[in-house]
């Protein structure tokens, strides 16, 4: 239970605003702040807690997700674009965290190379974006956790360390993977959602952006072409 499940069964988002209706249900509830990543048309729903263990901070997340209600989910933030870092954490740029170091989701994975390998997110969302400050990683002193500079750059530390951190929280309806290329859509790199040619890879790096755009946000089976969703089509089978 966290900001991403690993793929599995899960429900079609139909209709669903990846951003527009996740801000009107994120304002609706306390302690949540909506914020969007500069002039991208994106944003995210997220609270700050701590300071605390980054994996303590994470099961926090969570639970603030379960005290919000049916329909939430929630862990520390994952980010999917520097505008997203930057609005978080830059304080030259929006910085909505303040002048202070967080901890995301960002964790590396138990027997990685050094300092380099394994970097991963809390519930599966590959790694689609890594921006250490220079020299980072360097795995100094045993550390596998990620943490904020106020340059919107990236740090690793000792998981013991106790910081502030960012939660992010999703909503249930969100959990689809549009394009079938086993990515769900709130893993993939904002705006490539629909086209199985360019996501966030398995391994974590982008595939290449092959010029293609991408097709109509159209996400449900029409078998007659009619236009119409097969579960709102009357006559699924019949175009006319």
């Amino acid at each position: 239970f966290s900001i991403c499940r690993v793929p599995g069964p899960r429900p079609v988002c139909g209709s669903y605003d990846r951003y527009g209706d996740l801000k009107t249900a994120c304002d609706a509830v306390p302690g949540f702040s909506w914020v969007d990543h500069g002039a991208t048309g994106r944003g995210g729903c997220y609270a700050k807690g701590g300071p605390s263990r980054q994996e303590d901070g994470h099961q926090d997340c969570i639970a603030r997700a379960v005290a919000a209600g049916s329909g939430w989910r929630g862990g520390l933030a994952v980010m999917n674009d520097r505008e997203e870092s930057n609005a978080l954490f830059n304080t030259n740029v929006q910085g909505w965290a303040g002048n202070s170091q967080y901890w995301f989701a960002l964790t590396q994975l138990p027997g990685s190379a050094e300092p380099a390998g394994g970097w991963t997110n809390y519930g599966g969302c590959p790694s689609v974006l890594q921006t250490w400050s220079s020299g980072e990683p360097n795995d100094a002193n045993g550390e596998d956790c990620t943490h904020s500079y106020t340059t919107g750059l990236w740090n690793d530390l000792n998981c013991n360390t106790e910081k502030e951190y960012v939660c992010e929280f999703q909503l249930d309806a969100c959990q689809s993977d549009s394009d079938g290329d086993l990515i769900l859509d709130e893993c993939e790199v904002p705006g490539y959602e629909h086209n199985p040619d360019i996501s966030a890879g398995l391994d974590g790096a982008p595939t290449p952006d092959l010029g293609e755009a991408d097709p109509a946000d159209v996400i449900c089976d029409d078998r007659d072409n009619d236009g119409e969703c097969d579960d709102t089509d009357a006559f699924p089978d019949d175009p006319t």
